[in-house]
C-alpha cells in the first residue's frame, strides 16, 4: 500500500512528502519490512523504477546494504530516513535511522569521521556525535589513546582525510567509549564538550588586530567568558563555516584574512 501526502509542506511538525512521480512508490516499513499500521513510525523506502534499476557502480556491498527485496513490492531502496504516518495517511520525515546527520545543510556520516579519527597514529578507537542545536550545532569527536595526542597534528590529519565540514569542532580524549546493549557506540551517552573546558590560560589582547579578533570570536562563538590572545578559534567551537563567515565579515570592514 502506498502512503503519501497531497503536497509538499513544511510546518512546525517537520516536512511531509507529496505524491511521488509516476512509477515511484513511497513506503514506511518496520524492521521486518512489514508495513506500519495506522499512525505508525518506521523507515522510508522507495520502490518502483528507481529501485528496480538503481545501483552503486562497482560497489556490490552498498547494493546489498541499501537495497532489499520486498515480498509484494519487489526491490526497494532503503533511504535511512526515519518517517511516520499521520491520521491522514501523510508521510512525515523525522530524522535519520543510520549514522548520517546534517550539519549546516551538509550530510555527515559519523562512521566516516570515526574511522578517520581511529586511523591516526596512537589512537585505538574514535567516536563522533552532533552536539548543540540550530546555529550552535557542531561536530564533536572522541578518541581512545594511552596518552593525549597532539590535537593540531590530529586536525591537520583529519583535514587531509575528510572534507572541511567534517572536521570536528571539538576533540576530546576519553578513557573508554560508552557502549549500548549491542556492543556499539552509544553516541547519545558521549559527554558534551564545552568551550570553557578547552581553553588555555587567559592572556589579554595586545594589539588592535588581536582585540578585534577576540571580540569577533566572542560575538560568534559565545564561549561565556572573555576570549584572549592564546585562545584557538577551533577549540572554542568554531568550524570552517563559521570561519568563512568571520572572514567575510572582516572583509566588509576592510580587513583581509585567510582561513
Amino acid at each position: 500500500m502506498l502512503h503519501c501526502a497531497d503536497l509538499l509542506y513544511t510546518g512546525q511538525d517537520g516536512i511531509y512528502l507529496g505524491k511521488p512521480l509516476h512509477g515511484i512508490k513511497l513506503l514506511v516499513l518496520g524492521n521486518d519490512l512489514s508495513e506500519v499500521a495506522g499512525e505508525g513510525s518506521g523507515e522510508l523506502y522507495i520502490g518502483g523504477i528507481p529501485a528496480r534499476y538503481g545501483h552503486y557502480i562497482n560497489r556490490p556491498d552498498l547494493d546489498k546494504e541499501k537495497y532489499c527485496e520486498h515480498p509484494s513490492c519487489g526491490r526497494l531502496f532503503k533511504t535511512g530516513d526515519a518517517a511516520r504516518i499521520d491520521g491522514k495517511g501523510r508521510i512525515w520525515l523525522s530524522g535519520r535511522t543510520d549514522n548520517v546527520v546534517k550539519l549546516h545543510g551538509q550530510r555527515i556520516d559519523l562512521g566516516e569521521v570515526e574511522n578517520a579519527v581511529g586511523s591516526f597514529a596512537g589512537i585505538t578507537a574514535g567516536a563522533a556525535r552532533m552536539q548543540g542545536e540550530g546555529a550552535s550545532a557542531c561536530l564533536a569527536a572522541y578518541y581512545l589513546s594511552d596518552e593525549d595526542v597532539d590535537e593540531a597534528k590530529l586536525r591537520s590529519f583529519l583535514s587531509e582525510k575528510l572534507p572541511c565540514y567534517m572536521v570536528p569542532s571539538f576533540i576530546l580524549r576519553l578513557t573508554e567509549l560508552p557502549l549500548n546493549s549491542n556492543g556499539k557506540i552509544d553516541r547519545q551517552a558521549l559527554p558534551e564538550i564545552r568551550a570553557e573546558d578547552r581553553t588555555s590560560a587567559y592572556a589579554a589582547p595586545e594589539t588592535v588586530q588581536e582585540t578585534l579578533l577576540c571580540r569577533a570570536f566572542e560575538d560568534m562563538l559565545k564561549p561565556g567568558r572573555a576570549v584572549g590572545r592564546n585562545d584557538s578559534f577551533f577549540d572554542l567551537g568554531g568550524d570552517s563555516f563559521m570561519g568563512g563567515k568571520l572572514i567575510s565579515d572582516f572583509l566588509k570592514s576592510g580587513w583581509k584574512l585567510t582561513m
